[in-house]
């Protein structure tokens, strides 16, 4: 009887995409996981996941001070991380296709990006109705 070789080809594109999408969904929900534990009152990871349980399942119940703790404060804390973090995702999304860079980086601007720079600030700052002018970009 032949024995089956199950070779890990990490160079295959299946196996590629697999491993990215799986570290892309398992690296937030670990480190959720791991800023749910940490403050000033410090839990170990299976007293918060029983917590959470308690939350979904009954609510917070009268004396379940960790349950209150993770509900009240940690669970916006994580949830505004996210919210900042995707904001902060779209506005370099939107910052490298307005400028056409394939980094967002003012540093890397030919001139005809920063022309187009330019004319953003230009637009900007008359549509906002402020007295003056932006300085130019290109002397």
């Amino acid at each position: 009887m032949e024995r089956k070789k199950y070779d890990l080809d990490v160079a295959s594109t299946r196996m590629r995409c697999i491993l990215f999408y799986l570290t892309l969904i398992l690296l937030p929900l670990l480190a959720g996981v791991i800023c749910l534990c940490i403050g000033r009152f410090a839990t170990t990871p299976a007293e918060t996941l029983a917590a959470l349980g308690r939350i979904l399942t009954r609510g917070v119940e009268q004396g379940d001070n960790l349950a209150k703790i993770i509900r009240d404060m940690r669970l916006p804390r994580i949830a505004m991380a996210i919210l900042v973090g995707g904001g902060l995702s779209a506005a370099g999304l939107a910052f490298q296709s307005l400028f056409g860079t394939g980094l967002g980086s003012i540093l890397i601007l030919t001139d005809h990006q920063l022309l187009k720079a330019q004319l953003i600030l230009q637009c900007r700052t008359f549509l906002s109705g402020q007295i003056g002018h932006v300085p130019l970009l290109l002397s």
